[in-house]
C-alpha cells in the first residue's frame, strides 16, 4: 500500500492538532463549580482501583507525554494530570472519554465519587476540547468523602446501581460458521 507524502503529512498534522486541543485547558466557569458541588466528581477506573483510591485517599495522576496530551501545568511546564467528570457525565462525553477496558465483565463501570470544597475547586482546570475536569499531579481526597459507585449504559442512559446489587452479564451467543 503507497500512501502519497502529502496524505501522510496531513494525517500527522491532523494528529498533531487535536493532541494540542485536547492539552488546552481553562479554570473552571461558576456552572461547572455549582454542578460539582452538587453532584460530586467521578472518577472513572477499574473496580481495584477505585478501591485503592478510597482506602488510600490519593488519585495518582496518568504519566507521560502521550497520556496527557502534551498538556502543561499551571508552571508552564508538561505535567501529569487526573482526568475526571465533572458531576454525572452525559453518554456522549461517557462514550467519548472511556475505555471498555475498564469496564468489568457484566458491562458495569466503577467511578470514584468525591465532593471537593469551594476552595479545593480553584485547584482543578477544565479541558477545553471535552470538558473533562484536571488536577495536576497528586491528588488528596480523604477530606472529600470519596466513594466508590457503579454504573451501568441503559438504553443510552447512564444509571447508577447499587454495589451490592448483582448485575447480569448480557448472554453472549458465538455466531456459528
Amino acid at each position: 500500500m503507497v500512501v502519497e507524502f502529502g496524505v501522510f503529512t496531513s494525517l500527522v498534522t491532523l494528529a498533531v492538532r487535536q493532541e494540542v486541543l485536547k492539552a488546552m485547558h481553562v479554570e473552571l466557569d461558576n456552572e461547572t463549580k455549582n454542578k460539582i458541588m452538587t453532584e460530586g466528581i467521578y472518577h472513572f477506573t477499574t473496580k481495584a482501583c477505585a478501591e485503592s483510591i478510597v482506602k488510600t485517599g490519593f488519585y495518582i495522576p496518568s504519566k507521560g507525554l502521550l497520556n496527557n496530551h502534551f498538556a502543561k501545568g499551571k508552571s508552564g511546564r508538561f505535567a501529569s494530570f487526573v482526568y475526571m467528570f465533572g458531576g454525572k457525565p452525559n453518554p456522549y462525553t461517557f462514550g467519548k472519554n472511556l475505555s471498555d477496558s475498564i469496564a468489568e465483565k457484566d458491562g458495569t463501570f466503577y467511578a470514584v465519587r468525591h465532593y471537593p470544597d469551594k476552595y479545593d475547586l480553584n485547584n482543578y482546570m477544565q479541558r477545553i476540547e471535552d470538558g473533562a475536569i484536571m488536577y495536576e499531579g497528586r491528588l488528596d481526597v480523604k477530606h472529600n468523602k470519596p466513594e466508590i459507585a457503579r454504573f451501568k449504559m441503559e438504553k443510552g442512559k447512564i444509571v447508577e446501581i447499587p454495589l451490592d446489587e448483582k448485575v447480569e452479564v448480557p448472554n453472549v451467543t458465538e455466531k456459528t460458521k
